[in-house]
C-alpha cells in the first residue's frame, strides 16, 4: 500500500475517460477535504475552459483559504467551497446532496452552477 492509499486515496483505470483518483470514501477529515481540492484542480478544473469563439478561454483557479476554497475564473470570484463542522459546504449550494460531495461529478456540478451564476448575474 502507497502512503497516498494509506492515506484514503483510491486509483482507478476509468469508466471510458481514462484513468482517475478519488478519496475512497466520504470525507472524515479536513485534511482529506483539502487534498481534493489540490487534486481536482490540479486534474480537471485547470483543464476547464469557458466556450468562446473560435477558442475556448481558460483560467479557472481555486484561491485557498484556511477552511476552503474560492473558484475563480481569471481573478472574479465565482462561488467557494468550504469545510464547516466537519462536511463540505458549496456556494453556490449544489442542486441535491445524493453525490458525495468529494467526488469530481459534484465539483463539476459545482463550477457549472456557479459559472451560469456568474454570467446571468443570479
Amino acid at each position: 500500500m502507497t502512503r497516498l492509499e494509506a492515506a484514503g486515496v483510491e486509483f482507478f483505470a476509468g469508466n471510458g475517460s481514462g484513468p482517475g483518483v478519488r478519496l475512497a470514501h466520504d470525507p472524515d477529515s479536513f485534511d482529506q477535504f483539502m487534498a481534493f481540492l489540490k487534486l481536482y484542480e490540479r486534474n480537471r478544473l485547470l483543464a476547464l475552459g469557458r466556450h468562446a469563439n473560435p477558442l475556448p478561454l481558460f483560467g479557472y483557479r481555486f484561491e485557498y483559504a484556511a477552511d476552503g476554497a474560492d473558484l475563480t475564473f481569471r481573478g472574479a470570484r465565482l462561488g467557494q467551497v468550504r469545510w464547516q463542522e466537519g462536511r463540505v459546504t458549496f456556494t453556490p449550494p449544489l442542486a441535491s446532496d445524493s453525490e458525495s460531495a468529494l467526488s469530481d461529478k459534484a465539483f463539476d456540478e459545482w463550477v457549472a452552477r456557479a459559472e451560469y451564476r456568474s454570467s446571468t448575474g443570479g
